[in-house]
């Protein structure tokens, strides 16, 4: 499968065969497929263990402490289920574990009942003085009740998760910090969680307030027709394990590995959101910025071309130099375009290339058919 992703990416790009893949892969926006794989082998397991018996988690502990000791896994990375039970078990944060399906701990009264959820109030943003207007509402729907204010935070991907509900009528505030596995929507159940164990402290007439729109839904949806099944929802949600998964995994690899794409880094230092050529088509462009392109310097390098001199004798035939010294080319266009967009000298091909600017792009493509680079 990885083969034919990356001679996909190659015929999409137009790419040369010599072109690195890790930077094939970065200019389609196309992640690993170990990634994809060891994702799902990581959310396999994590419905797994949920169940405290369930027949594959002695299976696996087993063999993890095996394959360090196996001759024939040294050079060869372990099995995904293997490394996705080390993850696993390297928390320190505690995880929520069941014998059953936590579906049928609760009674079937408390599955089926249809809390009042109101997901607006009819508040809207860009009006003044939203805070009068919001009491009015509330007072106005809502009238002598009680009123509890969750929110949850969490300031950085490492950082605690901080819960907050707020008892308004009594300036009340209990505050709650869960470990850093946890999401936020987790977070925010936790939040309704405590909200409710407070309310029934005999509180009567009571509206709690959440900016969780997540969780409203989850709460609103009904358990049995719903593919996921959050134990926090119907007790509402003990701890759950939130794995940073494919987008931030490749991020680090990509900033990490140096071994391969030096200029590729150069022009595209971070993954983008989507390609850039979305809208776009310059095959030329696609291979300068991978740097495998039909110059002598490169050619040379893969030993195609005895020198890598170009023809016009005077320097190495690099990019750079064809672009903006070459006395065979006529770049006056170029020139006089770049001046416009206000670029400014002296440039290099890997500036022009790093703006992702499709004005440059044109003018580039246009400079290499007017003067036919074989590129």
């Amino acid at each position: 499968m990885d083969s034919i992703q990356a001679k996909a990416m190659r015929i999409v790009l137009g790419a040369m065969k010599s072109s690195p893949i890790n930077c094939m892969r970065v200019e389609c926006v196309e992640p690993p497929l170990s990634l994809r794989r060891q994702f799902l082998s990581d959310k396999f397991l994590f419905r797994c263990v949920q169940f405290s018996n369930h027949i594959l988690t002695p299976k696996l502990t087993c063999l993890a402490s095996l394959i360090p000791n196996c001759s024939y896994w040294k050079n060869k990375r372990p099995p995904c289920l293997v490394e996705s039970y080390r993850r696993f078990t390297s928390f320190e944060a505690p995880t929520h574990q069941a014998t059953s399906n936590p579906l049928f701990k609760y009674s079937y009264d408390s599955l089926v009942i249809s809390p009042d959820i109101h997901t607006s109030t009819g508040l809207v943003k860009i009006e003044q003085n939203q805070k009068l207007i919001f009491n009015y509402i509330v007072d106005t729907k809502w009238p002598q009740w009680h009123r509890i204010f969750t929110d949850v935070s969490k300031r950085s991907k490492d950082g605690c998760v901080g819960v907050g509900v707020l008892h308004s009528n009594y300036n009340i505030v209990q505050k709650t910090k869960l470990p850093p596995e946890p999401s936020v929507f987790t977070g925010e159940c936790i939040g309704l969680v405590k909200a409710i164990e407070y309310i029934l402290l005999k509180l009567q007439k009571t509206v709690i307030f959440t900016d969780s729109l997540s969780s409203l839904n989850a709460l609103a949806r009904f358990p049995f027709g719903s593919h996921y099944q959050f134990p926090v929802i119907s007790e509402i949600r003990n701890l759950l394990l939130k794995w940073i998964y494919l987008r931030n995994s490749w991020t680090e690899s990509w900033a990490q590995d140096s071994s391969k794409g030096r200029h590729y880094r150069t022009i595209q230092p971070s993954i983008p959101s989507k390609p850039w050529f979305w809208r776009l088509r310059f095959d030329c462009d696609i291979d300068m910025r991978l740097g495998h392109v039909c110059t002598p310097s490169h050619l040379t390098k893969l030993n195609i071309n005895d020198s890598p001199t170009c023809d016009c004798g005077y320097d190495v035939g690099d990019l750079n130099h064809i672009m903006f010294v070459c006395p065979r080319r006529d770049r006056s266009a170029l020139l006089e375009g770049l001046i416009s967009l206000q670029i400014p000298f002296p440039s290099s091909i890997s500036c022009l290339l790093s703006t992702l600017d499709p004005h440059v792009y044109k003018l580039l493509a246009a400079f290499i058919l007017s003067n036919n680079i074989k590129i």
